[in-house]
């Protein structure tokens, strides 16, 4: 059962200036009477960074966050402000840790995280990962190879406003790119779920060649040319526009998928993705109509609803929320319509959950966490 003594605020600012964004937001958490043991808060990315972080820290001791796409409030998705949830409890113990360097040696970042935590038994560990960095589920291998399944993993890819330049990761110990802040909450009692709607359009194919994020062949022939014929012919400058709609699917654990989002095409038909392709691993073809996306939104929703919360955090991918457009506001309205409580989340590169104990990195998915 969730700590009954867990006491929230929220603040949010669409306030164009740094200064005064900030100061809204936490003039907004004071105001709910609350000293906050752990807050996590983020901020888009037309903030400036460094002003960003110094203000927070002169409010806050201990904090976590990202430079993110959007921030969900309720139903409504921000995606120019700056939002911040604060928690406390009676029990709740938190602890952070900022580490650099994720463009290289990503596997040993892992560890090294996990190493922060390693004296610690239970809770829930939030990963924020720079969502442009390569091979950040070789990352999360890395961290589970440290802690195992003890801990509950969830989180979200770091980004900008769809301009792939730079974003930025921080706790109250620093703030930097190209990195992974986190924090271990213990004393709360979270569950976790994690859907996306996905299903299969194609046979199984093959991943035959592939490096990081780009896919050089499919079923041995050009990427492009084989992801063309089993879609039937498509233009290739619109190749934006079928990729959101036809991502791949991973298979694991039985029938479930791991979605992996294209991102574009490239002159010698390699296809490059959001997120890193393992080589010489079966695939499919997906689609997905809106509706579809919805039914497991409510079903996730239900499935979490039926324990007792006072915090729901929602992590949804910003390609949903660019493929569903007006009709993202039908999912964020299913997850309300479901807790007592007001969500709180953001938009995200790429989600990390932890179903069947063991964090994975997804796209194109909502994970839901409440306790």
């Amino acid at each position: 059962m969730a700590d009954q003594t867990v006491e929230t605020a929220t603040g949010i600012s669409q306030d164009p200036d740094t200064s005064s964004a900030v100061n809204e937001v936490v003039n907004q958490i004071k105001t709910q009477t609350i000293d906050p043991d752990m807050v996590l808060i983020f901020f888009t990315d037309n903030y400036d960074p460094e002003q960003f972080f110094a203000l927070v820290k002169s409010h806050f001791r201990k904090f976590t966050g990202a430079c993110v796409p959007g921030i969900i409030s309720g139903s409504s998705v921000i995606t120019s402000g700056i939002g911040a949830i604060a928690v406390q409890g009676t029990n709740l113990k938190a602890k952070t840790y900022l580490k650099k360097g994720l463009e290289n040696n990503t596997y040993q970042i892992g560890e090294a995280i996990g190493e922060n935590y390693r004296d610690c038994n239970s809770g829930t560990l939030f990963v924020f990962p720079d969502g442009f960095a390569p091979n950040i589920s070789e990352m999360l291998r890395g961290l589970y190879n440290c802690l195992g399944s003890r801990f509950n993993y969830i989180g979200g890819g770091a980004g900008d406003n769809l301009r792939f330049i730079k974003t930025y990761q921080f706790t109250e110990n620093g703030i930097a790119s190209h990195s992974v802040a986190t924090t271990l909450l213990q004393g709360i009692d979270f569950r976790l779920a994690t859907d996306h709607g996905w299903i299969p359009k194609s046979a199984p194919i093959t991943i035959t060649k592939a490096e990081g994020k780009v896919v050089y062949e499919i079923d041995g022939i050009p990427a492009f040319q084989r992801y063309n014929e089993i879609l039937g012919g498509i233009d290739k400058e619109n190749f934006a526009f079928y990729g959101m709609k036809h991502p791949l699917g991973i298979p694991y654990l039985g029938d479930n998928f791991i979605i992996r989002d294209p991102l574009e095409v490239r002159e010698d038909d390699s296809i490059l993705f959001v997120t890193e392709v393992p080589q010489n691993t079966a695939a499919m073809v997906m689609e997905g109509e809106i509706e579809q996306l919805l039914n497991k939104v409510e079903e996730i929703s239900v499935q979490l609803s039926k324990y007792e919360q006072n915090i729901v955090l929602v992590f949804d991918c910003v390609s949903r929320y660019l493929l569903m457009e007006n009709e993202f506001t039908r999912e964020l309205d299913i997850i309300n319509e479901k807790f007592n409580s007001e969500i709180f989340g953001i938009l995200t590169f790429g989600e990390v959950s932890s179903i069947s104990e063991v964090p994975l990195f997804y796209n194109k998915t909502l994970a839901i966490l409440a306790g």
